[in-house]
């Protein structure tokens, strides 16, 4: 589904139907806590996904309790080695106090494990136990890692001082606002707005609107009261290298007047922005010209390289990790198609599996070219 079907599908189902029927692509991203009943049909081999299910309706937000069922198959394989995956991981985790797997777990490690120990077990059901060893030892081992962690804050970090403090920012005050400005901008009347919040229809469209530049117009002009204040251009960049939140980062650039980047005064003009208790006078000036604009898109692309670099590398790794996850999937599987005793679902079997492979090489070709995307998304003019 593109994402307005699926915004559609999912309202239906919040207004007007009981019953929402989903493949393993609704485990993640949901928010369903208007539901509060689950029936995993097919269960995973991992139990992170059948929790990650679970996440989407048991969340914040949810006003009732949440009656989970699984279906399985009795007296098979398959339900011999989840009980006994279910039963070590609950001695492991209940001796150290932990109550959701994803509290220590790595899904994609842990999903590998738990294919193999399927895979290896189809076929010699007597062999169950031993088959769990490493995924026995691999949680262990993490369970390890987070107390270890866990032990380091707790002894190196001082949070006294950080007692009775907290961010005195209002997501939902600021969200009315905006919705106010907005409105008042359209000249249109206010209705309800003291009960608008981040779940809104009308505040999620505009959170999710893109926002450009507008290189004709007169530039908006502010001035900041008591403020060490420069005249120059504050920008708001966005660079993206794909559609996902993950691969998107805000950039807040100061440029003075001399055209000469100052690297610290975008982070804080931001902040000053963000402050409720702050004092702006707000008019218009002239638009600049091209050659003005190139120059300052030069600056800024500059300053936001080492960004750039960072999403880079962070999703070639997570495109790395994918490939090969998914490649030792496939490899088991031929392993396990090869013992197929009928030579033409044999064959079959292992020519839908090369089509797969193929499949999957494609699209970690592609996901290994990164091409990023650096969108003006404000201009103002910063008064002196």
């Amino acid at each position: 589904m593109s994402i307005d079907e699926r915004n559609e599908t999912l309202q239906e189902f919040k207004t007007k139907t009981s019953i929402f029927i989903s493949t393993d692509a609704g485990g993640e991203g949901l928010n369903l806590q208007f539901s509060n009943i689950i029936i995993n049909y097919d269960l995973s081999w991992n139990p992170m996904k059948i929790e990650q299910r679970c996440g989407r309706v048991d969340r914040i937000g949810q006003q009732r309790d949440v009656h989970v069922y699984n279906f399985i198959v009795s007296d098979t394989v398959e339900s011999r080695v989840r009980e006994v995956l279910e039963q070590k991981l609950s001695v492991i985790f209940k001796g150290l106090g932990v109550d959701k797997y994803s509290d220590v777990l790595d899904s994609e490690v842990a999903e590998m494990d738990f294919t193999e120990v399927y895979m290896n077990s189809i076929g010699k059901s007597y062999s169950v136990e031993r088959n769990m060893y490493p995924v026995e030892s691999e949680v262990k081992q993490q369970v390890a890692n987070a107390q270890k962690y866990k032990d380091i804050i707790r002894e190196e970090k001082d949070l006294s001082r950080l007692v009775g403090t907290e961010s005195d920012f209002d997501v939902d005050a600021a969200l009315r606002q905006m919705l106010a400005y907005y409105e008042s901008w359209q000249g249109r009347d206010l209705h309800l707005i003291d009960r608008i919040g981040i779940n809104d229809e009308e505040i999620v469209q505009h959170l999710r609107s893109n926002i450009l530049q507008d290189r004709t117009s007169p530039l908006m002009s502010v001035g900041i009261q008591n403020f060490p204040n420069e005249a120059g251009f504050f920008m708001l960049w966005e660079l993206s290298i794909s559609e996902k939140e993950s691969g998107k980062r805000i950039i807040p650039i100061f440029v003075n007047m001399e055209f000469v980047l100052r690297p610290m005064a975008g982070k804080r003009i931001m902040d000053v922005f963000l402050d409720g208790n702050s004092r702006l006078t707000v008019g218009s000036a002239p638009n600049i010209t091209e050659d003005e604009y190139q120059r300052l898109e030069k600056l800024s692309m500059d300053f936001a390289y080492d960004t750039f670099v960072e999403l880079k590398e962070k999703q070639i790794q997570l495109n790395q990790e994918s490939y090969n996850k998914y490649m030792y999937a496939i490899k088991l599987r031929e392993e396990a198609a090869g013992h197929i005793g009928i030579e033409n679902i044999r064959r079959s079997r292992l020519a839908k599996l090369e089509r797969e492979k193929d499949a999957i090489e494609e699209k970690y070709k592609k996901g290994s070219q990164i091409y990023p995307d650096f969108r003006l998304m404000i201009l103002i003019r910063m008064e002196a």
